[in-house]
Parts: C-alpha cells; sequence; structure tokens
C-alpha cells in the first residue's frame, strides 16, 4: 500500500490544506473585527483632537476677548475659517493641501475663494497679529502644525460670529471617515445640527 506523499517539512498535502484552511477561517474572523477596531480608533482620535481645538479657540476668546477671527485685533472680522494642517502661504485664493470635499453647497469652500480661511498657527500657536492678553500658544503642539484628521484631511473651525446681523455657531468640524464635510458652516445657535459622519464640537 502506498504511503501519504509528504512535504519536505514531513507534513503531508492534506494536513498543510487543513492547516491553511485553518488560518483562512481564523483570518476571516479576525481581519473584519480588526478593521472595525482601527476605524473606531480613528473616530476616537478625531473625538479628542476636536475636544482640543475647541479648548484652544475658547481659551483665546477667554483671554483675549475676542474670537480668533480678525487679522486687526480692533477691526471687524475679515477670517471666517480657520484650518489645521501646512499654512499654505500668503495666497489666499490657493486652496489648503488636504481640505476635505465640501458637500455644503461650498460653504465652507467659499471662504478660501473669497480669502477669509487662514491657518490656525496664525493665532493659537502664534501671534503675528498682536492681539493684547494673547496667552498662548494654546496647543500642546507649540511649534509644530497640528495634526490633520485621522484620515488625511484637515480640521475646520467656523470663526464667523453673525451673519446679516443674527449670531452663528462657532465650532471646530472633522469631515469623518469619508472625507466629505456635510454639515453647513453657518448655523444658528440653537439649532446647530452635524450631518452625515462628520464629527464636530460647539464651542459657542
Amino acid at each position: 500500500m502506498m504511503g501519504m506523499k509528504r512535504g519536505s517539512n514531513g507534513y503531508t498535502l492534506i494536513e498543510l490544506a487543513v492547516v491553511v484552511a485553518i488560518a483562512a477561517a481564523i483570518a476571516a474572523v479576525i481581519l473584519p473585527m480588526a478593521i472595525q477596531e482601527i476605524k473606531k480608533a480613528k473616530i476616537s482620535t478625531a473625538r479628542d483632537e476636536v475636544k482640543q481645538l475647541t479648548a484652544a479657540v475658547a481659551k483665546f476668546w477667554s483671554d483675549t476677548g475676542k474670537w480668533p477671527n480678525r487679522t486687526d485685533p480692533t477691526g471687524d472680522v475679515n477670517v471666517y475659517v480657520l484650518y489645521t494642517g501646512a499654512d499654505d502661504g500668503p495666497d489666499p485664493d490657493q486652496i489648503p493641501d488636504n481640505w476635505p470635499i465640501d458637500d455644503t453647497g461650498n460653504t465652507w469652500l467659499e471662504a478660501v475663494i473669497d480669502g477669509k480661511a487662514l491657518n490656525i498657527s496664525k493665532f493659537l500657536i502664534g501671534n503675528p497679529f498682536d492681539f493684547p492678553k494673547w496667552g498662548g500658544p494654546y496647543l500642546a503642539t507649540a511649534e509644530e502644525e497640528i495634526s490633520l484628521d485621522p484620515w488625511g484631511h484637515s480640521y475646520l473651525i467656523q470663526v464667523q460670529e453673525k451673519e446679516n446681523g443674527n449670531l452663528r455657531a462657532i465650532f471646530v468640524i472633522s469631515a469623518g471617515p469619508d472625507g466629505i464635510i456635510q454639515t453647513p458652516r453657518l448655523q444658528p445657535i440653537g439649532s446647530f445640527s452635524v450631518q452625515g459622519d462628520d464629527i464636530a464640537l460647539l464651542i459657542r
């Protein structure tokens, strides 16, 4: 009677096939669980960083008595959105790298187009506009750029106080896992809501 054919390591081909099948079955169970845990970890990180940015903006306001939304401390509001990540330079019309896709009718992108979007470093890390009583830096990253969100997009901060005389919500937002921001920028304070899988926190 012929013996079963064995591989060079002494295992039969059937035994090897069983091991491979078991490994594949284990991977089929564990891999989706691992992917889900990674997704949860990224969402948790984004929420924590949104809280850090919220606290930084609130402290800026507490120290200076103003929101970080003007390049002249005694002048009118001329900054509507702050963003994290690289400071793309002096060109106000240049869309910053890593800007999320805007699915709100371009209510966020308009701030860039209108020259009213600045990097957070101008207010929360440094004080190039000489705000009196500025007590920063307000972020633990100090001279470093705060990170992008876990999906590689800028966090955005809505800092336009009013629209047509009506108060608007001030808040920090990440576009979330899909990288598409669906939460409108200008919202009444009393009816603020977050859309899609965006991750946001109201400051005022």
